[in-house]
């Protein structure tokens, strides 16, 4: 079972929101590594189920969601060296028992995931980072935002996981467009309205040691 960057960032693979280097990075290993197609099929599957059955409870809120899941992630979560791969918490989280997620909270985990992908091609074709999958980088200057975005910088703490730095953020129905820098610093944008909201939500988070509002990207190095 793949429990290394590569396989963690399949799931961004199918949904179309990795850089185009990442994608030619992972397809590569893809090409010679039959246990990491295995997982590429795991998550295709889980996409096209989604797709068909969509429709969640209505009283599930995203928030409420995310929190959910890492309260019983914290609660289920083996030692260190017992520890599984994404695939296997997933497939727990997925499956049936009274410790389970019902099916409606299963569906929305799916949404979280799947539709970040068609939300992503409303937007330009911004290049997101992740730790151990690409080189460190910001997003070229003259990539345009949407109008009606703002841009956060955002400063996390080392201990902080890829996993739940992109919850923090589509919590707050961001996405990233720089980073991580020398710092450990992202750059997010975030629709205008919610601005405001993420900022101080972002701020109480202990995840987060810092979050400003910025006009511009940093140039790439």
């Amino acid at each position: 079972m793949h429990d290394d960057p590569v396989a963690l960032s399949l799931p961004w693979y199918v949904n179309g929101t990795l850089s185009d280097t990442g994608r030619a990075s992972i397809a590569r290993q893809l090409r010679s590594d039959p246990a990491l197609r295995n997982e590429l099929a795991f998550w295709e599957q889980l996409a096209a189920s989604q797709r068909q059955h969509h429709t969640a409870s209505e009283d599930i809120g995203l928030a409420r969601t995310l929190e959910r899941i890492r309260r019983e992630t914290r609660e289920q979560a083996p030692p260190h060296s017992e520890r599984r791969g994404l695939r296997e918490h997933l497939g727990r989280w997925l499956g049936g028992g009274e410790r389970w997620l019902r099916p409606a909270l299963a569906c929305a985990l799916l949404v979280i995931v799947v539709q970040a992908g068609l939300h992503h091609l409303d937007r330009p074709a911004l290049a997101p980072t992740m730790r151990g999958a690409e080189p460190t980088r910001s997003v070229p200057a003259p990539t345009p935002l949407p109008a009606n975005s703002a841009l956060l910088r955002v400063v996390f703490h080392p201990s902080t996981t890829e996993g739940e730095i992109r919850l923090l953020i589509a919590e707050q129905d961001g996405w990233i467009v720089g980073g991580p820098g020398e710092g450990g610093e992202y750059y997010l944008a975030v629709p205008m309205q919610r601005v405001i909201a993420a900022t101080d939500a972002l701020r109480r988070k202990s995840a987060v040691r810092d979050v400003a509002g910025v006009d511009v990207l940093p140039k790439p190095r």
